[in-house]
């Protein structure tokens, strides 16, 4: 910490009492001999071996501003949007807010000038005015001289962003025959470094930020079975995953053919009139048609839109699915010109997923009260329940998977899921929840979100079934709990690590007919948010067969009221371990209908087999 306070400490030269060199500089428009040199040869110094990232960044900017004498430094970091198009980002040392992003295009005057060339104008009153409206744009109001220096940051002549310093005392010239040695290149340099690093560690903040808002509100809008608090929830939520200035909810009306909008925030009672839509009218009625989330940069350009709010500038729409089946839309709009970018459009496809389950339960439950059949209601609920669930396994060239799943009512509380990796790993999941029915699905579905949202960080399964528990612990209420299986099958290196979260345990079968039992290796999930799970990992060969399963197969009972068993599911195995993935499973869910009381199931059954086949035939 003292090493710190020391990098930051003020420089305590006076800048009069420098000695002076060869090098020029500008101060204030003339030239004179160079008494910065010192000062910027210890600030290359200071900066050159510091790797301590947190507010680094800050700290450099701050001190450039003090070296140049600038009444204001600020930096934009640029994102590409299109060959000559930049989203800008503000950022600067004094002030602690968020700004608003802000698009560079060749249009403006002070194009070429941000973002090739490290230099000190004097801007012209064109330049002046695109400047002013760049920061305004942003969110910053700021009046400022016509002296500005720029400091371009490249990385193999990527544009990283640029340093603005506001009416600077004196600016470093670059000559053009400067070396790779000299002071200024070296400065450049260590601002690429620095810059970039920030840059990472932003991209990291976002991506924890954005999945911790996802997962939260998932929770949030799941927590009602009451359509219109649902989506009151739903549009209120929207706002943290993309702010808007105005928007819609709109559900599809196949029986009339329109999209008719449920709730709306920001737009007049004569804008609202205009949101009563055909399906294929409009924007979000075209999104409804296609299924296609739509980016309208400016709305004034496209004839689609309707003019519900003359402020409008920009448009995001994005469909609300559940499998392929599109349930409505979510319409966002801006007042500020290219106000949405493609990553917001995918956050709020994230949501919208989501959100599909809670607006498919919710209304479930308004149907099922209206006709007071709940029963026979929830089937629809429970086709929608397969919806979520995968309807192709994946599999690689070495191990194929099959699944079956069948709930003993209408709506069940286990689940499965299956997702290959891009180095070729799958990870494979079977999860019982506690309750049947409406609070089983409701669960179920709330464990599906938080297991979906966390499985593409490909983590270790004891890691990932330790952060599934924490969220699943703020979700499920007192006495709820479920049981996970989760498996990483790597048939690269024939192996298989798992984590058993008190579910049943797994059985491997080797092609040789030894079996083995993956029994617990932690607690049931909703028990603590501080439980500890363990990973273990064994050999999963050419001929071996993985079968993981929920309850219902092994509690299956007979006339006699003998249970099918873990021991005879696994002589079902072993007994079949030669045939395909697919004739295995249909096999052993044969010999459990035989085994029970007239095929009837008493509780849920999900199997999942895996079997390695690298020469399937």
């Amino acid at each position: 910490m003292e090493r710190l306070k020391e990098l930051h400490s003020p420089f305590k030269r006076n800048r009069d009492l420098l000695k002076s060199s060869k090098s020029a500089t500008i101060v204030h428009g003339q030239v004179e001999q160079e008494p910065w040199y010192e000062r910027l040869d210890e600030l290359i110094k200071k900066y050159s071996f510091v790797h301590i990232k947190n507010h680094l960044f800050s700290y450099f900017q701050h001190d450039l501003q003090k070296f140049m004498g600038a009444e204001k430094a600020l930096f934009f970091l640029a994102n590409v949007l299109s060959a000559d198009k930049y989203l800008l980002h503000l950022y600067s040392p004094d002030e602690s807010h968020a700004f608003r992003p802000v698009i560079l295009d060749p249009t403006c005057c002070l194009f070429s000038t941000l973002t090739s060339k490290t230099q000190c104008i004097e801007l012209t009153d064109a330049q002046k005015e695109d400047l002013q409206n760049l920061i305004q744009g942003s969110g910053l109001d700021l009046q400022f001289q016509n002296r500005v220096g720029v400091l371009t940051v490249v990385q193999e002549r990527r544009l990283l962003g640029f340093f603005l310093f506001l009416h600077p005392a004196f600016f470093p010239e670059q000559s053009a025959a400067a070396s790779d040695a000299s002071p200024l290149t070296r400065l450049l340099r260590i601002a690429s470094r620095i810059v970039k690093d920030e840059i990472t560690e932003l991209q990291h903040r976002q991506e924890v930020l954005e999945r911790d808002i996802l997962l939260k509100l998932a929770q949030k809008i799941s927590s009602s079975l009451k359509l219109e608090r649902v989506l009151e929830n739903i549009i209120d939520s929207l706002r943290l995953v993309v702010p808007y200035d105005s928007a819609a909810i709109f559900l599809l009306n196949h029986k009339t053919g329109e999209i008719e909008y449920e709730i709306a925030r920001g737009y007049s009672e004569n804008g609202r009139e205009l949101l009563r839509l055909k399906i294929g009218q409009g924007i979000s009625g075209w999104v409804a048609k296609t299924g296609k989330p739509v980016i309208v940069e400016d709305v004034r350009q496209d004839p689609r839109y309707v003019n519900a709010d003359p402020q409008t500038r920009s448009e995001l729409a994005v469909p609300i699915k559940t499998g392929n089946k599109i349930l409505g839309v979510f319409n966002l709009e801006s007042h500020q010109l290219n106000a949405f970018t493609p990553h917001q459009a995918e956050l709020l496809e994230a949501f919208a997923s989501s959100a599909a389950i809670a607006i498919q339960n919710a209304r479930l439950y308004k149907l099922a009260l209206e006709k007071k059949e709940l029963e026979k209601d929830l089937q629809l609920a429970r086709r929608i329940q397969l919806a979520l669930l995968p309807h192709r396994m994946p599999h690689s060239k070495k191990v194929f998977l099959s699944a079956y799943s069948q709930s003993s009512k209408q709506v069940g509380g286990d689940l499965y899921d299956a997702v290959k990796f891009a180095d070729g790993k799958l990870a494979v999941a079977v999860a019982d929840v506690s309750g049947k029915g409406v609070p089983g699905a409701l669960l179920m579905a709330s464990l599906y979100t938080i297991y979906r949202t966390e499985i593409r960080r490909n983590l270790p399964a004891h890691k990932l079934v330790g952060i599934v528990n924490r969220h699943f612990c703020e979700t499920a209420s007192d006495g709820n709990f479920a049981t996970l299986f989760h498996a990483i099958i790597d048939p690269e290196n024939e192996s298989v690590e798992y984590c058993n979260a008190g579910h049943n345990p797994a059985i491997l079968v080797t092609e040789a007919g030894d079996v083995q039992f993956l029994e617990s290796t932690g607690l049931i999930l909703g028990f603590t948010k501080d439980a500890r799970f363990q990973s273990r990992k064994i050999d999963f060969r050419p001929g071996d067969v993985l079968v993981i399963y929920s309850d219902g197969i092994t509690e299956a009972e007979n006339s006699r009221e003998e249970l099918f068993g873990k021991e005879r599911l696994a002589g079902a195995i072993k007994k079949h371990r030669f045939e395909k993935p697919a004739n295995i499973k249909k096999f052993i869910i044969d010999e459990v209908m035989s085994f029970s009381r007239n095929g009837f199931i008493h509780d849920d059954i999900t199997l999942v087999v895996a079997k390695f086949m690298p020469k399937l035939k």
